[in-house]
């Protein structure tokens, strides 16, 4: 971690989250579990951690700030069979629609140059590192996290918060934050790409997962909010399966109709599109 200034604001005790009764001393179904800490660069507090198979509930962090901050978490990626690209920890403030998966940032063999952060020696395991999550303008948003919901979660899934660092915006860098988020949406000129294959499976097809409410999809829709991201590009299709309702197509059900209990993926996406003024492909 940098160098903190008198400014910042750390909150490095996630013990003190709601709800109380979801937070113990042990591993137990439903709870997280708190525990002590202190890094070498003078951080002591307590962490809070949860794996798969107690499925612990969504925690809020109250914060109580007002203005534009930097948004830095504390991550100890413990020793779990393996990081999911998907995110092991689902964070969002409590004005957002949906929430984002955090992830470590692991290099593949052909990123040469780059050292790994689990380290040779493993020393991910008793290391917590601190990302930078995003900039908001504030006015007593809450933070909200929680362990991966399906297809995403596993039962030897590790979800860990160890802290929450925020760094006042000010000066040059504040102004040119005012300056890129107008409102006008003129700097939206990217697309994001989102991949079917949790719920497809491979190109060659499998039974589908359908998810049971919109804000599964309002979750993984979220990454495109308060971005420069402007169209959203979504496979309809995958292999053979199809994620709409058709006449003439797979959608992976032994009626060959969509499950009426379950909302259609490509309408709700373009419904989530529009509402957010963006385009979908």
């Amino acid at each position: 971690m940098k160098n903190r200034n008198e400014k910042d604001v750390l909150f490095a005790d996630l013990s003190i989250c709601r709800p109380v009764g979801a937070i113990g001393a042990v591993l137990r179904a439903g709870q997280w579990r708190a525990t002590d800490y202190e890094t070498k660069d003078g951080i002591k507090g307590r962490m809070v951690f949860s794996v798969g198979r107690d499925h612990a509930p969504t925690l809020t962090l109250s914060m109580n700030l007002s203005g534009v901050y930097r948004i830095f978490l504390g991550v100890n990626y413990s020793r779990v069979a393996g990081h999911s690209s998907h995110g092991e920890l689902w964070v969002k403030l409590s004005g957002d629609d949906g929430f984002v998966p955090v992830a470590i940032e692991t290099q593949g063999p052909e990123a040469k140059g780059i050292p790994d952060p689990i380290g040779a020696k493993r020393d991910i395991f008793t290391a917590v590192l601190e990302s930078y999550w995003r900039t908001a303008e504030l006015s007593g948003e809450d933070l909200a996290f929680r362990p991966p919901v399906a297809p995403y979660s596993a039962p030897d899934t590790l979800s860990n918060l160890s802290y929450v660092r925020l760094e006042p915006l000010e000066g040059e860098a504040r102004k040119r934050w005012d300056e890129r988020c107008g409102g006008d949406g003129k700097n939206r000129n990217l697309a994001m790409l989102w991949c079917s294959g949790e719920l497809t499976g491979s190109t060659k097809g499998r039974e589908l997962f359908f998810p049971k409410d919109r804000q599964w999809y309002q979750d993984a829709f979220q990454p495109c909010i308060d971005s420069d991201v402007g169209i959203f590009v979504m496979e309809a299709m995958r292999g053979n399966l199809c994620l709409f309702d058709t006449r003439t197509g797979d959608v992976g059900t032994d009626s060959g109709h969509w499950p009426e209990s379950c909302p259609e993926t490509l309408r709700t996406f373009v419904e989530i599109a529009h509402e957010h003024d963006r385009r979908i492909f």
